[in-house]
């Protein structure tokens, strides 16, 4: 979401009725790089709608990559954690497999242990003390085991614009439709410069429109049944 004339950029879930049970909004120019964008999906969720919308001018492109619903929490890049996948995990990233989303905590290899992994696993340290390699060396905490953060993330549900955006099922519709793209987009100062990931991604061309023109992009929930995964999910996606 980059340019001086910036709209607004909606995530919208709504239920069987057509309520809102969940929203995710962006406003104005945030930078020429792709972020990440998640919200909730509640297990009523029976519809997503992703709303461009243009700002006072032609400067207001929005684009869209990745769109991913996971069962569970988004994933975040090796080795960060949090809620924006903001913080970045202490581990010894040569001695750990990975670190838990939430926490941060390190999942180590065989052989290795520590709160980094970093400690050589039949080297033992009294209490107050934490080793690396095969010595010991003074703390003020506790030496504490991580937790196991392997669990498996199901993705329900993927598209990463590769191919056209009604392959995705998606019903696409507006007087500021999304389109598919490479590259920069069209209008210079505005947008992204390519594709987060592979070479395609979706967005909303702003010239020669009307400020507060929409597009959107309708996603059917009712097939996936929500209701029978018992942990949360969520819908993941990059911006721009």
């Amino acid at each position: 979401m980059r340019g001086s004339e910036m709209g607004d950029l909606d995530v919208i879930v709504e239920d069987k009725s057509g309520s809102d049970i969940a929203r995710w909004t962006m406003s104005g120019s945030v930078d020429s790089g792709w972020n990440q964008g998640f919200v909730s999906l509640p297990v009523q969720a029976e519809m997503i709608n992703v709303t461009g919308r243009r700002g006072s001018g032609f400067r207001s492109d929005i684009a869209l990559d990745d769109f991913k619903i996971y069962q569970g929490h988004c994933n975040c890049p090796p080795f960060t954690f949090g809620t924006n996948c903001n913080k970045t995990c202490v581990c010894d990233q040569s001695k750990s497999l990975l670190c838990d989303k939430d926490t941060g905590e390190c999942l180590c290899k065989n052989g290795w242990t520590g709160v980094k992994c970093s400690c050589r696993e039949k080297t033992k340290c009294d209490e107050n003390s934490f080793c690396e390699g095969s010595n010991c060396f003074c703390n003020d905490g506790v030496l504490n085991k991580p937790t196991n953060c392997s669990d498996e993330v199901l993705v329900l549900y993927s598209c990463s614009f590769e191919t056209d955006i009604e392959t995705c099922s998606i019903y696409n519709h507006g007087e500021m439709k999304w389109r598919k793209h490479s590259n920069g987009t069209p209008s210079d100062n505005t947008g992204p410069y390519s594709a987060k990931e592979g070479t395609f991604y979706a967005y909303t061309e702003a010239t020669g429109l009307s400020t507060g023109n929409e597009g959107v992009m309708e996603i059917s929930l009712a097939n996936l049944n929500l209701s029978k995964y018992p942990i949360s999910n969520s819908t993941c996606y990059q911006h721009a």
